[in-house]
């Protein structure tokens, strides 16, 4: 059963001026353990839609005696827009429900429904009003800890904050390791601001970005007339660090010579301006970064053990992104509703289809690449899903690509029919294993064991003795 952050579970809301569609629909969704709440006029249907904190669907039928039905819509849409609609209409012809669906609706279904698919496609809402909730809620959280972005709520991403309160409580210097676009920078801030170096600054610099010479002027410092050009004296990022913590980043690019540098300037805290005759103290906390393997290095002599040691007395680990592939709908959801608001779009989420390409694809860029891909998909996307042909060549199907995802491309289909291919592609792409299908969707086994009966997929019978 989805729930809200606060552990009450969401509640939905049955629109429909028919006193036995609310009793039957009523029914179904209290046999699931879901509360309901029922209107049969449009005027306490926008009454309950604004006052009901832990609204997690309304369910509308489109012809109601007092208000037009997408009128209707329209005002629960405005007055609550992060809570998903679902569409009801009783005629052959559905024009007014998919205008809803354009400017929003989360889906449609004719009446009669079959009670089946009405149910299942209920807690797919739910399921998607909790992700969102959840998206929303680690948000606040990670930026009460000190976490930033590092989203994600599978299990090395759990540990991997764990770890990093319990680093960030020490003065000990910290190696982060990870493949390019982890997050490694990410990792260093959230040390920073769980330690007790928080209200002191934070420092940043990229030893792979500058020439030697260059890095050894920013990291060091410089006085008046120490080189040309040299018209001033300036502060290093080492004495700009002072009663906070610098974070060196690609830590295993520094030449040798400058390696001895960093050594000394970590066994005395006092570093030494270009040009200058005095040392100058600075308490700082060292936080480095590599994508390197610098043991081998060591071993080859391309990086100083010695200096090795004194960096790496706490090691942190980023997982890479094809490590926690359950993370994936979270971040993606998290950069869409960022770059939609920076290009000033609407988009309600992501399409099914969408979300099985992200969730299919290695992400060798790991989370930066990820960002990436739904930057693109917002500035050329329309709304109100960003839908697959909006992401990357590289995240799509090659142009011929056999399998049912790649059969739909550039068709317009049915909610339904898209739904189904996507689903039918995870249980090939995972031998038909079910979690790690439902895991890469990023839906509950409960939700895709209903799924498989709806669409008759096959295999929707859960083992003897376990929960679908």
């Amino acid at each position: 059963m989805a729930q809200t952050k606060t552990g009450a579970p969401w509640k939905v809301l049955l629109v429909d001026d028919e006193q036995s569609a609310l009793q039957m629909y009523g029914a179904l969704l209290r046999e699931d353990g879901i509360p309901v709440l029922t209107a049969a006029t449009g005027e306490r249907a926008r009454a309950l839609a604004k006052s009901e904190p832990r609204l997690g669907l309304v369910v509308l039928d489109l012809v109601l005696p007092d208000v037009d039905g997408l009128g209707l819509f329209r005002a629960i849409r405005a007055a609550r827009p992060e809570v998903p609609v679902v569409m009801l209409t009783a005629f052959g012809s559905v024009d007014t429900a998919v205008q809803a669906l354009r400017e929003g609706a989360y889906h449609f279904l004719t009446k009669p429904a079959d009670l089946e698919q009405w149910r299942a496609l209920v807690r797919s809402a739910l399921e998607k009003r909790s992700l969102e909730e959840e998206n929303r809620t680690l948000r606040e959280r990670l930026g009460e800890t000190g976490a930033g972005e590092l989203i994600g709520r599978s299990r090395p991403m759990e540990e991997l904050r764990a770890h990093l309160a319990v680093v960030g409580d020490s003065q000990a210097a910290v190696l982060v390791r990870g493949e390019s676009g982890t997050g490694k920078e990410l990792a260093a801030r959230a040390i920073h601001r769980a330690s007790s170096r928080r209200e002191g600054p934070f420092v940043s610099l990229n030893c792979g970005a500058l020439p030697s010479q260059l890095l050894e002027s920013e990291l060091f410092g410089y006085e008046k007339g120490a080189f040309t050009g040299a018209a001033g004296a300036k502060p290093g990022q080492f004495e700009l660090a002072h009663a906070g913590t610098i974070f060196l980043d690609e830590i295993g690019e520094c030449s040798p010579e400058l390696q001895v540098r960093l050594l000394r300037v970590l066994q005395e805290k006092e570093v030494q301006r270009l040009g200058g005759t005095r040392p100058v103290t600075t308490d700082f906390r060292l936080v480095a970064a590599t994508n390197r393997n610098l043991a081998e290095d060591v071993k080859t002599g391309r990086f100083r053990e010695d200096l090795y040691y004194r960096i790496n007395v706490v090691e942190v680990t980023m997982p890479p992104l094809r490590a926690r592939r359950e993370d994936i709908p979270l971040l993606a959801a998290f950069f869409l509703e960022r770059f939609a608001r920076r290009e000033k779009k609407t988009f309600e989420g992501i399409s099914g289809a969408a979300l099985e390409l992200l969730a299919a694809h290695d992400w060798p860029g790991n989370v930066r690449e990820l960002e990436n891909a739904i930057e693109r998909g917002v500035v050329v996307g329309r709304g109100p899903l960003l839908e697959a042909a909006d992401l990357p060549p590289q995240v799509r199907p090659a142009a011929g690509a056999a399998g049912p995802v790649a059969d739909l491309a550039g068709r317009d289909l049915p909610l339904a029919e898209v739904e189904k291919a996507v689903i039918a592609a995870a249980m090939a792409r995972h031998g038909g294993n079910k979690s790690q299908a439902a895991r890469s969707l990023g839906i509950s086994r409960k939700l895709l064991y209903s799924k498989l009966r709806e669409y008759g997929l096959g295999g929707a019978e859960a083992p003897d003795g376990e929960e679908a």
